[in-house]
Formats: structure tokens, sequence, C-alpha cells
């Protein structure tokens, strides 16, 4: 938004900074909207809130797992091309997870 519509950004920023960043009493007023059609935290009740958190927990609780398999994967394919297991999760660990570059670092060792 900041490069598409500059205009909004700025409205968008005044909003923000007059509802959160100010005392109550000098910020915005209650019931003012946000240009950005955005809904403040106060106005969530405690049931959204708590639903959004499970949300968002779950995303990252999957996310972990999958990941987690992946990697364990990645480690058993290295291992099945005769690399020992404690040189496959270092160079793992070195590419940030991607394998091709993992084994182009084990094959540099060797």
């Amino acid at each position: 938004m900041y490069l598409s519509n500059f205009e909004q950004f700025q409205s968008t920023a005044k909003f923000w900074t007059d509802c959160y960043a100010r005392p109550k009493e000098v910020g915005a007023q209650e019931g003012q909207e946000d240009p950005a059609g955005n809904r403040s935290i106060a106005s969530y009740d405690i049931e959204e809130i708590f639903e959004h958190m499970y949300i968002y927990i779950y995303i990252y609780i999957y996310t972990w797992i999958l990941s987690f398999f992946m990697i364990s994967n990645i480690v058993a394919r290295l291992m099945d091309m005769g690399f020992p297991k404690d040189k496959c999760i270092n160079a793992l660990r070195n590419a940030d997870g991607d394998e091709n570059t993992a084994v182009a670092m084990l094959c540099s060792e060797f």
C-alpha cells in the first residue's frame, strides 16, 4: 500500500497512531472508522480472539510437524547415499534445509 496508494497509507498510519499510540482522550473517538477498513482489537469479543488464536496455533504446529517429517526424510535419503547421520544433519543445517546444497556440501568434503 505504501507504494501503490500513499494517501491511503498516510491516512491509515494517522488513524493507527491516533488509536494506539496516544492516550484515549487524545486519540480516535469511539466508533471512528479505520480508512483501510480494519477492525480495532477492542471491537472483537473474547471468543473471536481465541478462535483466531487457535487457528494460528494449529497452523504453526501443523507446519512444524510437517517440516520435521520432511527434514527426517531428507536425512534418510542422504544417509542412503552413504553419508553419516551427523554430517547429513550439519550439512542440512548449513544449507538451510536445501537437499541439493546439502548433497553438494557433503560431496565436497570427501
